[in-house]
């Protein structure tokens, strides 16, 4: 994704909230630069994790049921 709105940041929050609620979670990688930055600049970057790759990020779903 190259960019987004606050309507894509409402989405990802519903997604993250649905999930959660079911014991599941989101992780993003490899983001353009427009998208990392909204996502810094709205604080979504503190409650998602972010990697550099996709490989990293699907890892850490694998350290994450081992904590």
């Amino acid at each position: 994704v190259r960019w987004i709105n606050s309507m894509g940041v409402g989405t990802i929050i519903a997604c993250l909230t649905t999930l959660r609620n079911r014991d599941g979670d989101i992780r993003f990688a490899n983001l353009h630069h427009a998208s990392a930055h909204y996502f810094h600049i709205t604080k979504i970057e503190s409650v998602v994790q972010i990697f550099a790759s996709v490989e990293e990020a699907v890892a850490s779903f694998g350290k994450a049921k081992q904590e």
